[in-house]
């Protein structure tokens, strides 16, 4: 789909799948614009991301499932090499997202982390080439 100077993709779910976790029925969208690439994950797990691995690299990463353990596996980071991952958690959360061996598997992976629990609204900017993440509002 093209919106703007961004063409979007569908990458998940497929017609086809058979989805037991409702999780992993998450719209999973790559987006291309300035040269850079997104990927935007929703709540899917590592099932979902086995199905991804050839997808190529990643500039950006929203990372899947607000940085739970089911999500980000160290084949599938390896796979985007993302640049920057996001991830999108409230602060001091029930759940204790992002957990430890997610932002452990990032860190290896090479990427900046950005977390919404820390620092509030992340805005992505892409200007003649260049990514930068900056902060909206402190939290």
């Amino acid at each position: 789909y093209a919106l703007g100077e961004a063409t979007i993709t569908v990458l998940h779910p497929a017609a086809e799948n058979q989805i037991d976790d409702m999780n992993d029925l998450s719209l999973v969208l790559k987006v291309n614009y300035g040269g850079k690439t997104m990927l935007l994950t929703g709540d899917i797990s590592q099932t979902v991301e086995e199905q991804l691995l050839d997808i190529g690299h990643m500039d950006v990463l929203q990372v899947a499932h607000h940085g739970s353990y089911t999500s980000s596996s160290a084949a599938f980071l390896q796979a985007i090499s993302p640049h920057y991952a996001l991830i999108s958690c409230g602060k001091d959360n029930d759940y204790g997202h992002p957990h430890d061996v997610v932002l452990s598997r990032l860190k290896d992976a090479g990427a900046a982390i950005y977390r919404t629990d820390e620092t509030g609204t992340l805005v992505v900017h892409i200007h003649e080439g260049q990514i930068s993440v900056k902060i909206e509002n402190k939290s």
